[in-house]
């Protein structure tokens, strides 16, 4: 709705749990000037309620196609060099505008949760990037609105659309090698979920997810009809490593793009 309404070159996006530092826009657009072929950018994240450690340092694909929020829980690094990640998160982010429109925004039927992360990989599909700016910061609660990061709701919505953004968005070549690893990665992830007592609703997530096949599979056919790149360009910009994974460890790439010069609109 905020989209619709603007006029201005650029979307600054912030979640109502999200506080923003005073220089947080001013850096970003700094940051935007510096690479002015990347049309989205997110920034650091630390943890409101945890002195000291990160909230996400962008978010990263795995090549199971499980996506997660890098270096969420560690260590806060500081302000690190700029780079390029698979997706900004949404809880605090800048794309321009023009692109958020051409893209069709966020997908509304994931309504929330990894909307984000679906729309960083229509970005990299239609031949784009997303960059971190890791000197603008803002500090996130997490899942504010919705019970915290193990409700029910946050689990249920998380869960179908994990699946949803894989089947709509993963390369032809790619879906079907990593197919296998993105069952298993799954199940392993339940696993874990039943051990602490969260997998009813993550179950009901999964089996939404499937119950939503047509619809998945037809929003597949429009996303895969104007992609640009191919599989290979998609599984360079995941990490590989399994470790990465389950580690949540932070995975930024030193921008293989024209940078230096430019002005922010």
């Amino acid at each position: 709705l905020g989209a619709r309404r603007a006029r201005g070159d650029w979307l600054a996006l912030v979640n109502p749990d999200a506080f923003a530092a005073p220089d947080w826009l001013e850096r970003l657009l700094a940051g935007a000037a510096r690479h002015p072929d990347v049309q989205c950018f997110g920034c650091r994240q630390t943890m409101a309620d945890a002195k000291g450690r990160l909230d996400g340092l962008g978010d990263v694909m795995s090549l199971p196609g499980i996506p997660y929020r890098g270096g969420y829980g560690l260590a806060d690094p500081g302000p690190v060099e700029d780079g390029e990640c698979f997706s900004a998160c949404g809880g605090a982010m800048l794309i321009r505008r023009n692109l958020f429109e051409a893209l069709g925004g966020f997908d509304e039927d994931l309504f929330m949760y990894c909307e984000d992360v679906d729309l960083g990989y229509r970005i990299r599909l239609a031949g784009g990037a997303c960059g971190v700016i890791p000197d603008a910061v803002v500090a996130h609660v997490g899942s504010a609105s919705t019970g915290g990061a193990g409700s029910d709701f946050a689990s249920f919505h998380g869960a179908r659309n994990r699946i949803r953004v894989f089947i709509k968005n993963t390369p032809p070549v790619l879906f079907w090698l990593t197919l296998p690893l993105h069952v298993i990665a799954t199940l392993v992830l339940f696993l874990r979920l039943s051990g602490q007592g969260r997998l009813a609703p993550n179950l009901k997530g999964a089996r939404a997810a499937l119950a939503d096949l047509p619809a998945a599979l037809a929003a597949r056919r429009r996303t895969q009809a104007t992609r640009t790149v191919t599989s290979w360009e998609i599984a360079r910009a995941m990490t590989w490593n399994p470790l990465d994974l389950l580690g949540r460890r932070v995975v930024i790439r030193r921008s293989r793009r024209r940078s230096g010069g430019g002005s922010a609109a």
